[in-house]
């Protein structure tokens, strides 16, 4: 079909830059950051390219430029008397209204039991982009990136031993390589034209370290602008979303490949939103896999009397396919994560951590600026770490409440990912024609 124009899209993400820095614009909020630190950070041709794409951006669905990173985990993990809150019909798991005074705005601090790595790469391959460290194992770190002025993409590997740096894949030019993943040995990526249409051709590509073959996963086509997947992981998990559009049906569906059942892939769950006399129904926009499930946030149209009332709400999909669990509704959340028994949620200025079990929000972690925004929250242990701004990540003590950033504050600070027992981050700095890359890890 086309020529629709049922969904006014989003630009699509085409920039790595995009993917591993920019505050992800979740329920239709702007990123909050000064945009004169972004733009320090692009350049001249980026701008122009980005400034054209804006023309094409309508509301509709949240703006999903930033979905494209990628979370990896890689151990599941069984929850054993942990048991969430029941929820009503119509209720949400997490009460808001109902939630005490829990804000801490202090710095404090304290000791955690990591071990925090620094690698630093230098090479002019990253002057027209940038990149972050977005698998880690014990031996290497892999992560994609883009040569605006080649347009093309590759993937490289760093040896974590030897110090080593190298391209060990190039897309076909005039494609972008996207939402690296890993597990175990393993790569997975997704490749589209760097060029957006309408109908977008997109293929799941993997490669094994060990030997270096490459083999195609999956392929499909993008109608009417919907985002192409956008990889995540957990375990041995990787999940994305898929769209399909037909006689005014779009359909949305949340994908699942079992790395430890031959790459068998299967739906965990899809819905469908009815384009013709108003919407109505349901759109998966961004998910995340965890220990208990598959979160997706949801857009949400009720059509009464052919008029169509939107909402928001983040829905927990259990991987055994029992009943849905509607956590949160609201129009402001950024990012978000479950844990264990905690729930994070991330807006401009704040952090909030619900348990449950109660459905009541235990700590609100706000920064020093209401319109900073707060992104990336993953859950170690017993403690938080997420991204604030663009230029410090920051941890959470969820025993005792304490908080603090994490190392110093820099100039630019890429997103958090998470591969298996590993967090990791990138700094970016520019020297002229050639940019510094420092890769930190933490285990």
């Amino acid at each position: 079909m086309k020529n629709l124009k049922l969904f006014p899209r989003v630009a699509l993400a085409s920039s790595i830059l995009s993917a591993l820095l920019l505050p992800q614009t979740v329920l239709g909020v702007g990123t909050g950051d000064d945009p004169g630190i972004i733009e320090d950070v692009k350049t001249e041709k980026q701008v122009k390219a980005e400034k054209e794409k804006c023309k094409k951006v309508k509301e509709h669905i949240p703006n999903k430029r930033e979905k494209m990173i990628a979370l990896s985990e890689s151990n599941d993990e069984i929850i054993e008397g942990k048991e969430m809150k029941a929820v009503e019909a119509g209720q949400t798991l997490i009460n808001i209204d109902d939630s005490p005074d829990v804000e801490v705005n202090s710095d404090e601090e304290f000791t955690y039991p990591f071990q925090i790595e620094e690698y630093v790469i230098e090479s002019p391959d990253f002057r027209w982009g940038s990149t972050a460290p977005q698998f880690v194992n014990d031996r290497v770190i892999a992560f994609d990136m883009d040569d605006s002025e080649l347009q093309q993409s590759f993937v490289g590997l760093f040896d974590r031993n030897s110090k080593k740096y190298e391209k060990i894949y190039s897309a076909p030019k005039f494609f972008i390589i996207n939402s690296l993943v890993g597990i175990d040995n393993i790569l997975y990526w997704v490749e589209y034209d760097r060029h957006p249409s309408l109908e977008l051709k997109w293929r799941i590509m993997s490669m094994d370290l060990g030997d270096k073959k490459i083999e195609m996963i999956k392929q499909g086509i993008s109608q009417d602008g919907t985002d192409p997947p956008i990889l995540r992981v957990y375990g041995k998990k990787v999940t994305w979303i898929e769209y399909e559009i037909e006689n005014n049906i779009v359909t949305s569906k949340a994908m699942i490949l079992h790395q430890d059942r031959q790459k068998e892939i299967e739906v965990l769950s899809e819905t469908k939103l009815n384009e013709g006399n108003g919407r109505d129904g349901y759109f998966f926009a961004i998910q995340v896999p965890t220990e208990r499930g598959l979160l997706i946030h949801q857009s949400r149209y009720q059509n009464k009397d052919g008029k169509s009332q939107k909402s928001y709400v983040i829905t927990l999909f259990p991987y055994d396919r029992s009943k849905a669990v509607d956590l949160l509704t609201g129009d402001r959340i950024i990012d978000f994560t479950v844990h264990g028994n905690w729930f994070v949620w991330t807006e401009e200025g704040k952090v909030s951590v619900a348990s449950l079990q109660d459905g009541n929000v235990k700590y609100r972690f706000s920064g020093k600026s209401k319109t900073l925004t707060n992104d990336t929250p993953f859950i170690k242990d017993d403690f938080l770490f997420y991204r604030y701004g663009m230029n410090q990540v920051f941890i959470a003590n969820l025993k005792t409440g304490q908080h603090q950033g994490l190392l110093e504050e820099n100039i630019i600070t890429t997103k958090l990912f998470r591969s298996g027992e590993y967090l990791s981050y990138g700094i970016i700095e520019r020297k002229g024609q050639i940019s510094r890359i420092k890769f930190v890890v933490l285990k």
